[in-house]
């Protein structure tokens, strides 16, 4: 990614662009459902956010709507109903948290549509969640008003990033694009995992609490690594879906 030259706000389109295309790529995507939000840096309760109607593989920054936290679109389009509500309400709660990726992907999906969904003390992938990941229980209809959005804001709360939602699809909440994205990347493999161990209907062998709390620290201590992996994203994106910085 080349965009040593722009300015804030045009880098955040650039990045937020990209990943859309990098989500295809990994079969995130959900026909042209689902969305992203960026906080736009230096401007205080705006922030980037798909418009509907586009697929996620034909995104380009300026395509990228520039949305207020009272719901006006800064400039042309418009911002659809339910991702509006559910991004607007996060972002306005909890102001450090400049992303948050809401996606339907398969395999995530599939464990919100089970009695426990996500075991964190599974796999080295998984672990990386554990005090990280909270499961929403209740499936709350279409989030189409702030009642439904505020319930979901509720749930990112004690350093959670990572929400399940039951009968839905996950929501990936971080400090910055970079770490969102990776969370979203290894949760996804971690939950593909879980499902396949499922699948062999043997019991599950689970690493032990002190083992977990070991693990996640250290990989607290990796979290710039995140960078790299947005990069490495990059280049992926520009062999595999050219132009996403038109």
């Amino acid at each position: 990614m080349n965009n040593g030259l722009m300015n804030d706000r045009d880098r955040a389109r650039v990045e937020l662009a990209m990943v859309f295309r990098a989500a295809v790529l990994h079969g995130f995507h959900e026909g042209i459902d689902n969305h992203f939000s960026l906080a736009v840096p230096g401007e205080p309760g705006r922030f980037l956010l798909n418009p509907y109607g586009p697929h996620w593989s034909e995104l380009r920054a300026g395509d990228l709507l520039l949305v207020d936290e009272a719901g006006n679109v800064i400039g042309d389009g418009e911002a659809e109903a339910s991702a509006f509500f559910i991004h607007s309400r996060i972002h306005l709660s909890h102001p450090d948290a400049a992303c948050v990726l809401h996606t339907h992907m398969p395999y995530a999906t599939a464990l919100a549509l089970t009695e426990t969904g996500f075991e964190t003390r599974l796999s080295q992938n998984s672990v990386r969640f554990h005090g990280r990941y909270e499961f929403m229980p209740e499936y709350g209809g279409l989030v189409n008003d702030a009642v439904e959005g505020d319930r979901l804001a509720e749930a990112v709360a004690g350093g959670v990033r990572v929400v399940l939602l039951a009968n839905h699809g996950v929501l990936v909440i971080g400090e910055s694009l970079a770490h969102a994205w990776e969370d979203l990347y290894f949760f996804e493999r971690a939950c593909m995992v879980q499902v396949l161990a499922q699948s062999t209907g043997q019991q599950l062998r689970l690493m032990d609490f002190d083992t977990a709390e070991l693990t996640v620290k250290q990989y607290e201590l990796e979290r710039e690594k995140a960078e790299v992996f947005l990069a490495a994203t990059g280049r992926l994106v520009d062999q595999g879906l050219p132009g996403y910085e038109d």
